[in-house]
C-alpha cells in the first residue's frame, strides 16, 4: 500500500512539473492507452525514484527548492506580523514554490490581525504559488492541523512546516536547510527570551537544556513534537500521520491534535526529533496574558537593539510595526545621559525608547575632554581608586557633574521621582512591570527612600547587606555598590546628594552613592562628609545592566579611557 501511494504522488508531481515548465505532458491520456503494460511499469518505476523525464534545464532550480507549504496559526498577533510577515517575504527561498496557509482561530479578531492579513495577501500574494486565508472556526470540524496536512498533501507538497503566531523566526535560510532533512519528522528548538530561561517551545530533558544551540549537535528525540516542525511528505510513511483523534487505532489519550499526531508517528516507529543545529528563532511563551507578550516582544527587540545597534529583523513592507503612545512608567522625567561625541550610543538610547514607549529626556553630558567653566571642583585629598591606584580621571569629573546636574535639575523643578539612565543601559524583559509593583507598595506603606540602584554591581564582601524590605516587592536593602547605569531618585534623595556640596571634595560618583548613604567600607572617605543620610535601596532582582561589560568587545569607557584629573582645585 505505502509503495503504490509513494507512485502515484511521485508520477502526479513530476506530471504536474511538466505542466509547470509549459511542456506537453509525457504520459497524456491519448499516449497513455497505447502504451504497453511494460512501458507503463517502468515509467512509473523511474518516478518513483525521482528521475524526471527531462534533465533539469539551465537555471532550473525546482529540484533544488521542492515545492513546499507553509501553514500558520494566528490569534492575536497583530504586534508580532510586521516581524512574521516580513519574515516570509525576505525568505531564502523561491517564493512560486511555496504555498502559504494562513490559519485564522477566532482570536485574531480582538485586535487588528485579520484586518492585517486580509490587507497583506492582497499586496503579496502574487509572488507565491499560492497565499490562502482560513477561518478555523469553519473547518467543518477538523483541526486546523489536519486541515493544513490534508491541504498540503494535495498541494503535492514535498515538506510542511507548521508555525505558531507566538514564535518569532529570524533565521531567513531557515527552509533551505530544513527541508533538505532526510528525516521524516523534525522540530526545531527555539529560544526563549533572556528573562524566560527554561520556557522553551519544546520539553526538554537536563543535557538538551544545558546543550542549547548548538551547530555540530546531532538530532536528539524527544516526547511529543511542538511548534515550529517539518513534515516530509515525500517519504511513505508520513501518509499515515493524523492529527484527528478519530483516524487512529488504539489512541486513549487526550484529544489534542499534537498528542494525537506524535501517537501516530510512534505507530509508524517514526522518532520525533529536535534539531539544535541552527538557531531560527524565539519562543514566546502562550500561557502569559496577551499584554505581557507584547512587552516581552518589545524587551526581545529592545536586546536586539543593544546586541546589533538596531532591529536585525526584516519588516513587512505592507505591515509596520505599531508605535505605540509613549510612558513615563509613573516617573515625571526619565533621563538618558549621553555624551554628544557618542550619537552612536543615543541612536541606540532612542531606538530602544521607540521600541519600548519610553518617554525619555536626553540629557548631553559633561564632557571630561572639555570641562566646564562654570563648576569648581576640588577631589577629596585622601582619594585613591581601590583598582588602579590612581586619582581621578577628566571623564570621571565629567561623569560626575553629569549627575550632578540632573540631581540639580530635580531640586530646583521639585520633581518627586525620576528615573536616571546612563547610555549603556540594557533594560531586561518585565523591567517596568517590577518597577511599577515595587513603587506601588511604596506608596502604600509610605516608605521613605531616597535612591532605589535599577542596576548596580554588588562586591561579595557586602551581598549580606542585602535584605528583602518586608511589604514591598522587589524592594531590598543595599550595601557597598558600584555603577550609576540606572537608578531611581526621589526629591528628598536629590536634595541629600546635593547637601553632601560633593564638588568641594569630589569622588567618582558611584563611590558618592555609598558614602551618602553611610555604606561605604573607607572610613576615612565617609569622614569628610559629615550628614550621611541618603536613604538608599536596590530593585531585585536587577533590571538594568550595562551594554558591555569591561573586557568584552566593543566595550568603551569614557570615564577610564581618560586622562588623570591632576589638579586639585581648578577655576575651570
Amino acid at each position: 500500500g505505502k509503495s503504490l501511494v509513494s507512485l502515484s504522488l511521485s508520477s502526479l508531481r513530476w506530471s504536474e512539473l511538466a505542466v509547470e515548465k509549459g511542456r506537453e505532458q509525457p504520459w497524456s491520456d491519448s499516449r497513455l492507452s497505447s502504451m504497453s503494460p511494460l512501458l507503463l511499469f517502468l515509467l512509473s518505476l523511474s518516478s518513483s525514484f525521482a528521475f524526471s523525464p527531462f534533465p533539469p534545464s539551465e537555471g532550473d532550480v525546482r529540484h533544488l527548492y521542492p515545492q513546499s507549504s507553509i501553514s500558520i496559526l494566528l490569534q492575536s498577533h497583530s504586534h508580532v506580523l510586521p516581524y512574521l510577515l516580513g519574515w516570509i517575504e525576505n525568505i531564502d527561498y523561491p517564493k512560486k514554490r511555496l504555498h502559504l496557509n494562513i490559519y485564522l482561530s477566532p482570536e485574531a479578531k480582538e485586535d487588528t490581525t485579520r484586518e492585517q492579513i486580509q490587507w497583506w495577501k492582497g499586496q503579496i500574494s502574487s509572488f507565491f504559488k499560492s497565499l490562502s486565508i482560513h477561518e478555523t472556526s469553519k473547518l467543518e470540524g477538523k483541526s486546523w492541523q489536519e486541515h493544513a496536512l490534508v491541504n498540503a498533501r494535495q498541494l503535492l507538497s514535498s515538506f510542511v512546516l507548521f508555525w505558531n503566531g507566538d514564535d518569532l523566526p529570524s533565521n531567513d535560510r531557515f527552509l533551505s536547510r530544513i527541508f533538505n532533512k532526510s528525516r521524516p519528522l523534525v522540530s526545531s528548538l527555539l529560544l526563549p527570551p533572556s528573562s524566560h530561561l527554561g520556557r522553551w517551545n519544546i520539553k526538554l530533558n537536563t543535557q538538551l537544556i544545558n546543550n542549547n544551540i548548538d551547530s555540530n549537535a546531532k538530532m536528539d528525540e524527544i516526547g511529543i513534537v511542538e511548534y515550529p516542525f517539518i513534515l516530509n511528505l515525500d517519504l511513505s510513511d508520513s501518509t499515515y500521520l493524523t492529527f484527528e483523534k478519530g483516524n487512529v487505532r488504539g489512541y486513549d489519550g487526550i484529544d489534542s491534535p499534537l498528542s494525537v499526531f506524535s501517537f501516530s508517528a510512534r505507530v509508524m516507529s517514526i522518532p520525533l526529533l529536535v534539531d539544535r543545529s541552527i538557531s531560527i528563532g524565539w519562543h514566546i511563551d502562550q500561557s502569559f496574558p496577551l499584554e505581557e507578550r507584547r512587552m516581552m516582544l518589545c524587551y526581545l527587540l529592545s536586546q536586539l537593539v543593544v546586541d546589533h545597534s538596531s532591529i536585525p529583523l526584516p519588516q513587512s513592507r505592507s505591515v509596520r510595526a505599531p508605535r505605540p503612545q509613549k510612558k513615563k512608567f509613573g516617573f515625571e522625567k526619565i533621563y538618558v545621559i549621553n555624551l554628544r561625541r557618542r550619537p552612536e550610543r543615543r541612536a541606540i538610547m532612542q531606538t530602544i525608547c521607540d521600541v519600548i514607549a519610553l518617554e525619555c529626556e536626553f540629557l548631553d553630558a559633561t564632557d571630561g575632554r572639555s570641562l566646564p567653566s562654570s563648576y569648581t571642583v576640588t577631589q577629596l585629598d585622601s582619594f585613591i581608586d581601590p583598582s588602579t591606584k590612581r586619582k581621578m580621571t577628566n571623564g570621571e569629573v565629567g561623569c560626575f557633574l553629569s549627575h550632578y546636574r540632573i540631581w540639580e535639575e530635580v531640586s530646583s523643578l521639585g520633581l518627586s521621582r525620576v528615573l536616571v539612565l546612563e547610555d549603556d543601559a540594557r533594560i531586561i524583559d518585565g523591567a517596568f512591570k517590577m518597577i511599577n509593583e515595587m513603587m506601588e507598595d511604596i506608596v502604600k506603606t509610605r516608605t521613605n527612600w531616597g535612591l532605589i540602584y535599577m542596576g548596580r554591581k554588588r562586591t561579595k564582601e557586602h551581598i549580606k547587606s542585602d535584605m528583602w524590605v518586608e511589604g514591598i516587592r522587589h524592594l531590598s536593602t543595599v550595601g557597598y555598590s558600584y555603577w550609576t547605569v540606572g537608578y531611581a531618585l526621589s526629591l528628598e534623595g536629590a536634595k541629600t546628594l546635593l547637601g553632601g556640596n560633593p564638588l568641594e571634595r569630589m569622588v567618582p560618583v558611584d563611590e558618592y552613592l555609598p558614602i551618602m548613604a553611610d555604606v561605604h567600607p573607607n572610613e576615612e572617605w565617609k569622614q569628610a562628609f559629615k550628614s550621611r543620610s541618603l536613604s538608599m535601596f536596590s530593585i531585585h532582582p536587577l533590571v538594568i545592566y550595562p551594554h558591555r561589560y569591561t573586557n568584552e568587545e566593543g566595550h568603551v569607557s569614557d570615564t577610564e579611557d581618560s586622562q588623570i584629573h591632576e589638579k586639585k582645585r581648578d577655576e575651570l
